[in-house]
């Protein structure tokens, strides 16, 4: 299966398939790619068999998307490149969430506690 998917290039605009703006072109890969895509097993097989495209999404509580190359319509090539999706922004695959940004897991509030008269801590099962 032949999809334009390999002509775009990062830094393109991409608009879905009413014009509106997805976002920016951040990674490309070409149909049978061993690249897997941050996205739920299943969905993850179809975008690497068929070639994808990471995007950048628009507007302040975007996450990054992904376009299988079955959506990836025109690519206008040139300096100011633009993908064309077959698609709405809604068909899309979102991507798994950054979680490198996320503060680090605290212990739940059964873990560890001091004794407020001996300042033992407790834990899970009783007094250490």
């Amino acid at each position: 299966m032949q999809t334009p998917v390999g002509i775009a290039v990062a830094g393109m605009r991409v608009v879905d398939s009413t014009g509106a703006p997805v976002g920016t072109v951040s990674a490309v890969q070409p149909a049978g790619t061993d690249v897997r895509p941050d996205v739920v097993a299943g969905i993850a097989e179809h975008l690497m068999v068929t070639g994808y495209l990471r995007i950048d999404g628009t507007g302040v509580l975007s996450n990054d998307v992904y376009a299988a190359g079955t959506q990836v319509g025109a690519i206008t090539d040139g300096e100011h490149g633009v993908v064309e999706l077959l698609v709405h922004r809604e068909g899309l695959h979102r991507a798994a969430p950054d979680r490198t940004d996320r503060a680090p897991p605290t212990r739940s509030w059964s873990a560890v506690h001091p004794c407020p008269e001996c300042g033992r801590s407790t834990g899970v099962d009783g007094w250490d």
